[in-house]
């Protein structure tokens, strides 16, 4: 994320500004909690969940659970398929 971030914005990485600064950061293991499946690993934020496969697959969902992005993983597998 990272890397795409430096390619497509001029906003330096500055993590600190998080909250002000337009920029995307990943998701930080504090906000990893479990759910039911091993494969995957849910990341909260403050208005979406998002879910990332050992695959590579990724998922992001509204607190609600509508899913409002998803990609699969290099085994062409998406979460919950």
């Amino acid at each position: 994320m990272d890397a795409v971030e430096d390619e497509m914005t001029s906003i330096l990485n500055n993590p600190s500004s998080w909250m002000s600064d337009g920029r995307l950061y990943p998701s930080q293991m504090d906000k990893c909690r479990e759910i039911d499946r091993a494969d995957v690993k849910r990341f909260v934020s403050r208005g979406h969940n998002t879910l990332i496969g050992d695959n590579g697959a990724i998922a992001i969902q509204l607190q609600t659970g509508k899913v409002v992005f998803t990609k699969a993983g290099a085994d062409g597998q998406e979460i919950g398929s």
